[in-house]
């Protein structure tokens, strides 16, 4: 009982102190990693994160959505990359696909700044 009233008040203490910072924690998914392709979460996580704190300081977005889903055609592996922010007042959309895990990642990050960078706020 005591624990939970700690609890409560730390919660809403934290979000007193991140408002009047401005700071927003970052609400990133990253779905579609296999199980052989998990080693990579993590770096995918921080690179999403990264650019999700750059398209805030342009429109107010609320979280960054990246599917990952990987074929297998012969000796390559091609990996389709799916990205979206959603956004106070709608969505941006990116989509890539390359051999390469973070060209793709990069090329679909890169497209939801340049987006954002155009959108009005």
């Amino acid at each position: 009982m005591v624990l939970r009233r700690i609890k409560r008040k730390a919660r809403a203490l934290r979000g007193k102190v991140f408002s009047k910072l401005g700071y927003v924690p970052a609400n990133v998914t990253v779905s579609g990693l296999k199980a052989g392709e998990q080693v990579f979460q993590e770096s995918v996580l921080e690179e999403c994160r990264s650019s999700l704190r750059k398209i805030r300081k342009r429109v107010r977005a609320s979280e960054l959505k990246v599917h990952v889903k990987s074929s297998q055609r012969g000796k390559g592996r091609r990996f389709e990359i799916k990205g979206t922010v959603i956004l106070v007042h709608g969505m941006l959309h990116a989509s890539a696909s390359d051999r390469d895990l973070y060209l793709a990642l990069t090329r679909v990050l890169y497209e939801l700044e340049h987006a954002a960078m155009h959108s009005r706020k």
